[in-house]
Order: C-alpha cells, then structure tokens, then sequence
C-alpha cells in the first residue's frame, strides 16, 4: 500500500467539520474501509464523495462500503471529489501542525500517516 501527499486545510475557530485529502495505491485489489484519526482531533471520521444532486446542486454524500482500490491504479482523495470528513473537530485545525490518520484496509494492514495542516491547497 503506498499513501502520499496526506494534507488538511487549516479551520477557523467554530468550524465543525474539517476534510483530509491524500493519493493511495495498492498492490493488490483490496477496499479501503475506514479512516480514523485520535478522539483528541475530531469525535470520528467519514468517507465522503462530491455528488451532483437532480437538481444540479453538489452536495456530500458518504461511501459507506468503503472505497475500492484496484491494482496499481491511484485513487486521489482532493477537494470537490472523495475526502476523508473529520466530524466535530475538537479544535481548530492550525496550519503548520500535523496530526496523524489512521487507514483500514478490507485484507492490507492498517497504515498510519502524518496529515500536514495548511493555509491552502497545494
């Protein structure tokens, strides 16, 4: 499994929400199931995708069975697309901090990866 580029916007004081965005590649064909980051961060997490309602409208919509990975194939968690939601953040996210997420894979082992905080999108 190789994650890279593991980044979150920095959030302003009362923001309840906060997203975490990274690259994942697999080996082999497996299912990236869950994602969780320390209850000191956010109460828990959710795989999210960006939806286009009936109506035209974007909204979020949550990836309950996870997200599947094929082989040697890069799936890019980015903003306006699939993200990781950090669910009533326990503080403010600073930039120039980091803090670390936990990934949960269907049949790979867990891996454990350092999220930089930033100002802006690279």
């Amino acid at each position: 499994m190789s994650v890279s580029d593991a980044w979150a916007l920095a959030t302003a004081t009362g923001q309840p929400n906060g997203a975490v965005y990274f690259t994942i590649t697999s080996a082999t064909e497996d299912t990236l199931e869950r994602v969780s980051v320390s209850t000191s961060i956010a109460d828990h997490t959710e795989l999210h995708q960006a939806v286009t309602t009936a109506t035209g409208a974007m909204g979020m919509q949550e990836m309950r069975a996870g997200v599947a990975l094929d082989p040697g194939t890069a799936v890019a968690f980015t903003p306006g697309g699939s993200h990781v939601m950090l669910v009533d953040l326990v503080e403010p996210l600073v930039a120039g901090e980091t803090f670390d997420v936990t990934l949960e894979f269907a049949r790979a082992d867990s891996v454990t990866l350092p999220v930089a905080v930033v100002e802006s999108a690279p």
